[in-house]
């Protein structure tokens, strides 16, 4: 599934950059980043406490037992329960630090999924973002801004989904 997805971005999308999953849920997409590449810091946003507190939960775990197996560059997990419209580093200053962004946006409402897209023009060349529904015709500019590099159907752990992942030009 998501896995697959990452695996399938080239090496250099994780170097020296952030992981973003934004509506990360219990965090799942969070440690398949986390394993799979050399980001600085995989970065966790959800809106749920509930689900924010499982992440916390698994992320203490991931602490204890798995953290000092990695790279010491590479080890940093972090989970914010917040709305994405309030967090600070991605509504009120797109991150520049952001090599991959994972949008599970299939349940987003129209406002929000226009707002990350505008939110999402000034990220940097090079950044790729994963979703599960289409942006493209969100936002005039996206067509300029964002090439559509993959579109395929993916096994994920609801069933299959088609992921669309974009690489801002």
């Amino acid at each position: 599934g998501f896995w697959d997805l990452l695996r399938g971005l080239p090496t250099t999308a994780a170097a020296d950059g952030y992981f973003y999953d934004l509506g990360s849920g219990s965090g799942r997409a969070v440690f398949c980043a986390r394993f799979w590449g050399d980001y600085q810091e995989c970065i966790g946003v959800e809106l749920l406490p509930n689900l924010h507190q499982l992440a916390v939960s698994v992320a203490s775990l991931y602490k204890f037992q798995y953290q000092h197996k990695l790279h010491p560059d590479c080890q940093k997990v972090k989970f914010v329960c917040s709305d994405l419209l309030q967090y600070e580093p991605w509504f009120r200053h797109p991150p520049t630090d952001a090599v991959t962004i994972y949008i599970p946006n299939l349940l987003f409402d129209v406002t929000l999924t226009h707002q990350i897209a505008i939110q999402a023009l000034p990220l940097s060349s090079g950044t790729h973002l994963i979703c599960l529904k289409p942006f493209t015709n969100i936002v005039p500019e996206w067509k300029d801004a964002f090439a559509l590099i993959q579109q395929k159907l993916v096994p994920m752990s609801w069933g299959e989904s088609t992921v669309y992942v974009y690489r801002k030009q």
